[in-house]
């Protein structure tokens, strides 16, 4: 079937809506996920660069997820401007089925689903990975980790941190530690001061005049040293929150479909979060292609109405949203029971299904008399 000038005709009238409303959504979406970014830059002293950079990494994620609504909305807004303008209904009524009608959109939604499969095939993980890592080595650097005036802080579940205050050139004021990874025996430091050293894997926190107390439970005895200069090392605590479980989204399909041992080592995350991942990730941009055939369809079946289509744009934004319902219980479902794989692919059945009936009911439906009048 060949593409001739209407059918560019109407896919530029597509495309344009198509970046707006994709700008749109994913600027809302956007925002609310930059917002609670703000958050973790400023509590871990961050730089703007830093947020910048944070902010850019999400966007992928967003834009995989708002692409198909995207298509949809973009298919209804140019549907129904092009129908009130009577000049679909002026092409239907010389000659042109519904079926062939929906070339332009078919064509839409390939583009779109292209899209769509770029992003959430390789920059939705590579991206997200990336957000991940910078993110867990922020939170989790010993550095950011002590440098919170006023405030008791725990780079382990064992140790508790706090420093009242600290000076330009990166020196605590008033520090006070304690040390409980000895349940037997726990310690707790005071300093009138203190230094962070840095060399390589190693951290060192330099302690000026102060006083280490130990009690040990086994004796009931409490021993008190005073020490003019003590180096506590904080290597070890670095090194228990070095590893990160990756969650199922950082990684392909390729993997996910045959999760390696490791990835499985991990109590967190099952063989059913990774198929359904998997497969979720193959079925969720196919909407991106079906929702605009579906948008037409459903604006434009049944009689021609001079008032417009408000109720079946509601119907169809309805089907819609109820089919984007679908995937989501459907990977949950799929993530319990991950030998049912195939129920995540339902929604795209149920949403080309529903276009079909729709696209084969309107076809047998009788144009008004006016315009059989322009047929004949």
């Amino acid at each position: 079937m060949t593409i001739d000038r209407l059918d560019r005709y109407i896919l530029t009238q597509l495309l344009g809506p198509f970046g707006f409303f994709a700008l749109v959504f994913t600027g809302i979406i956007w925002l609310t996920q930059a917002l609670g970014l703000v958050d973790r830059v400023i509590v871990n002293n961050q730089s703007a660069l830093v947020f910048l950079e944070f902010s850019t990494l999400i966007l992928p994620r967003v834009m995989a997820s708002v692409l198909p609504i995207a298509a949809f909305g973009a298919a209804i807004y140019a549907t129904n401007r092009l129908y009130a303008e009577s000049e679909l209904v002026v092409v239907m009524a010389a000659g042109r089925s519904y079926l062939r009608l929906t070339v332009p959109f078919l064509l839409f939604g390939f583009i779109a689903m292209a899209i769509s499969y770029a992003l959430t095939l390789y920059l939705v993980p590579v991206s997200g990975g990336r957000l991940a890592d910078r993110m867990y080595g922020i939170r989790n650097d010993v550095t950011n980790s002590l440098i919170g005036e006023g405030e008791f802080v725990h780079p382990s579940s064992d140790v508790t941190i706090y420093v009242k205050d600290t000076s330009r050139n990166g020196e605590m004021i008033g520090i006070f530690l304690h040390d409980q990874r000895d349940a037997d025996n726990a310690v707790t430091y005071t300093a009138r001061k203190a230094l962070l050293l840095r060399e390589g894997e190693t951290s060192r926190l330099i302690m000026f005049d102060g006083i280490a107390q130990s009690s040990s439970q086994t004796s009931d005895t409490l021993s008190t040293v005073k020490f003019v200069q003590f180096a506590y090392d904080l290597s070890d605590i670095a090194a228990e929150r070095a590893a990160r479980q990756k969650p199922p989204s950082e990684y392909r399909v390729s993997d996910l479909l045959s999760p390696s041992p490791d990835m499985l080592a991990s109590q967190k995350f099952r063989i059913g979060d990774y198929v359904a991942e998997a497969h979720n990730q193959i079925s969720a941009p196919i909407l991106a292609l079906v929702f605009p055939v579906l948008a037409m369809i459903s604006t434009l079946s049944g009689s021609h109405r001079r008032n417009g289509n408000a109720l079946r744009t509601a119907v169809a934004v309805t089907v819609a949203a109820i089919i984007q319902l679908g995937a989501v219980l459907a990977k949950s479902y799929v993530s319990e029971r991950p030998e049912q794989f195939i129920i995540s692919y339902i929604p795209a059945i149920v949403a080309t299904g529903v276009a079909a009936i729709l696209i084969s009911r309107s076809s047998a439906v009788r144009l008004p008399k006016p315009w059989r009048k322009l047929r004949g």
